[in-house]
């Protein structure tokens, strides 16, 4: 089982439409996906289920099961036994859970600031609660037997985001061709290698008091998969001579924040090898896949995708299968798909 965090902290570069689509595409591909929506505004689970469900989940809060990630994560970050988790289904041959987001999310981000600096003085209890967020992660992937567990993060550098990267075996950077995100992987790419290094530090001290606790703590390894170049929205009005000029700018700025490598990268994208895919911006087939719930590539004619929207819709499949197989194979979950 492989865990993969889609991170950027900046926002508007088509983070949660691409965890969206590619939990859809790798179930499609056989394997048993669960997604977890770690960003307090629930954008994603937003994607996924409708208003009547969202709103049942929300307000029953109380129920004997954990339907949400606040309701699953809570106790754990206050030191409390976990809750039984409930899974949302999301397609009838059993290939794709949902563990909802949660605006209450928000709450636990000074209780898990408070944890995480309790625990640099080698606190036990502030190491577990500091990894609430990724044990409810392990807790999500072991009750369905997962191959894959997708987490959509929110555009912050956060306590938030600090404790749920801690169950990430691999990140995953979705980059915009323009200024901001080209200079905010220098941000970004700091931020992970100090709590990489914080965490190693807080879990070597734990484990030498309390060696049984490899079973339950997190590696935080956080190893850097590549990169998804994206034309979302808020590129698109920019002028063609500017988007190139900034997609060239993508790969050696990567390489030298992120993967830790010289900054002798091809400005090509196509060669190199840190780019996973270069993804257009559907932006007229979105507004018909969030009116159905569901990815571009399974729109159909009923659901209004006609004439050259119906071929865009499966080009767009297209390329979301090959980024599928080539994201598999970097994060090691390219196991022979189960038959339906």
């Amino acid at each position: 089982m492989s865990v993969l965090c889609f991170f950027n902290n900046r926002a508007r570069v088509g983070k949660t439409t691409l965890v969206f689509h590619t939990a859809w595409q790798l179930a499609d591909l056989g394997h048993r996906v669960v997604v977890v929506d770690f960003d307090p505004q629930a954008c994603l689970t937003s994607l996924f289920l409708e208003p009547e469900g969202l709103s049942s989940l929300l307000a029953d809060a109380d129920a004997d099961a954990a339907r949400t990630v606040y309701q699953a994560a809570r106790p754990l970050a206050l030191g409390a036994a976990p809750r039984h988790l409930t899974l949302r289904g999301l397609d009838g041959d059993e290939r794709l859970w949902l563990l909802p987001g949660d605006v209450g999310l928000a709450a636990l981000e000074n209780v898990l600031s408070e944890r995480w600096s309790a625990s640099s003085r080698g606190v036990g209890e502030a190491c577990h609660a500091s990894a609430a967020l990724a044990r409810v992660v392990r807790q999500c992937a072991a009750q369905v037997d997962a191959d894959v567990v997708l987490v959509d993060l929110g555009p912050s550098l956060g306590a938030i985001n600090r404790a749920a990267l801690l169950c990430a075996d691999h990140v995953l950077v979705p980059v915009g061709a323009d200024v901001f995100s080209i200079y905010g992987l220098g941000h970004l790419g700091d931020a992970l290698a100090r709590w990489r290094s914080e965490w190693a530090e807080r879990r070597e001290h734990l484990l030498a008091e309390s060696p049984a606790a490899a079973e339950t703590v997190p590696v935080g390894a956080m190893r850097p998969v590549g990169y998804v170049a994206t034309q979302h929205a808020q590129q698109s009005n920019n002028p063609a001579s500017t988007h190139r000029r900034w997609t060239t700018e993508i790969p050696a700025a990567y390489a030298r924040a992120i993967g830790g490598e010289s900054p002798t990268s091809p400005a090509d994208l196509d060669k190199d090898r840190n780019c996973l895919a270069r993804l257009k911006d559907y932006q007229g087939l979105m507004t018909l896949a969030q009116e159905a719930r569901k990815p571009i590539f399974h729109l159909s004619p009923e659901d209004g995708a006609l004439g050259s929207h119906f071929y865009a819709a499966k080009n767009c499949g297209k390329d979301f299968e090959a980024f599928a197989q080539v994201l598999s194979q970097r994060c090691g979950f390219a196991r022979a798909p189960r038959p339906r």
